[in-house]
C-alpha cells in the first residue's frame, strides 16, 4: 500500500545500505501493492534511484480517460501511478525485454496489466525469474484458464502463461511469485504431460 514499506528498510540496513545508496529500482507493474514502497509522505524513499517500468503501464496508469473507466479496487493505483511520475524524475520507461545491469534483465509477462513484466537474474549459470503476479494460488501452471479480479487483458494473460511455463518447465529455471504461499519460490514441472508448481526446497539458516 501506499508509503508501506514492508521490511525492506530493514533488510537493507543489515547489508549496511541506506535507501539513498539505491541506484536502480524495477517495477514490474503499476498496482498499488507493488509500488507502495516508493513514496512516502509526498518523498520519493530513493532519491537516488532510476526507476524501471514498462512504457505500456506507465501510459495506461497516468491516462485520465483510463482512470475514469476503471473501477473503484484501482484508482489507488492511478493515484499512486501519478505520484512515482512526479516524484522520480530519473524514471525510465522502458520498452521491450533488455538487459538493465550485468546479470539482471526484463522478461515480457504482459496480460495482468498492460506492461506486466518479469525480472530474471543471472548468476554462475544460474537463474531466477520473477514473475511478480503472473502466478496466484488459483492462476497457475495447471490452471492457466483461470482468471481473477486484478487482471486486466485475460485473453493476453492466458496467452502468456501459455507461452511461458513450457518454456520455464524446459529451463528449470527457479521462480519466485509474489502472491504465493511461503517461501514463494518453485519451479514449473512437466508431469506426465501436465503442467503443475513445484515448491522450491528451503531451510532456515540461523
Amino acid at each position: 500500500s501506499i508509503g508501506q514499506t514492508g521490511a525492506l528498510p530493514m533488510a537493507l540496513g543489515t547489508l549496511g545500505l541506506q535507501p539513498d545508496q539505491i541506484d536502480a529500482v524495477i517495477v514490474t507493474h503499476m498496482h498499488q501493492d507493488h509500488m507502495g514502497g516508493l513514496i512516502l509522505g509526498g518523498k520519493n524513499n530513493y532519491p537516488n534511484a532510476e526507476v524501471y517500468i514498462d512504457r505500456r503501464d506507465v501510459k495506461h496508469w497516468t491516462d485520465p480517460a483510463k482512470r475514469s473507466g476503471a473501477p473503484d479496487f484501482l484508482q489507488t493505483s492511478f493515484t499512486m501511478a501519478d505520484e512515482v511520475v512526479r516524484l522520480y524524475p530519473k524514471l525510465q520507461a522502458i520498452d521491450g525485454e533488455r538487459e538493465i545491469v550485468r546479470g539482471v534483465s526484463i522478461v515480457d509477462l504482459t496480460g495482468h496489466t498492460p506492461g506486466h513484466i518479469g525480472v530474471r537474474i543471472e548468476d554462475d549459470g544460474k537463474s531466477l525469474i520473477m514473475v511478480s503476479d503472473m502466478i496466484f494460488p488459483v492462476v497457475h501452471p495447471a490452471a492457466t484458464n483461470v482468471f481473477f479480479l486484478f487482471e486486466q487483458d485475460q485473453a493476453a494473460a492466458k496467452a502468456m502463461r501459455d507461452r511461458f511455463f513450457p518454456q520455464a518447465a524446459a529451463e528449470g529455471a527457479l521462480i519466485a511469485a509474489t502472491h504465493m504461499p511461503f517461501p514463494g519460490l518453485g519451479r514449473v514441472v512437466a508431469d506426465r504431460g501436465q503442467m503443475r508448481w513445484e515448491v522450491a526446497d528451503w531451510a532456515l539458516q540461523t
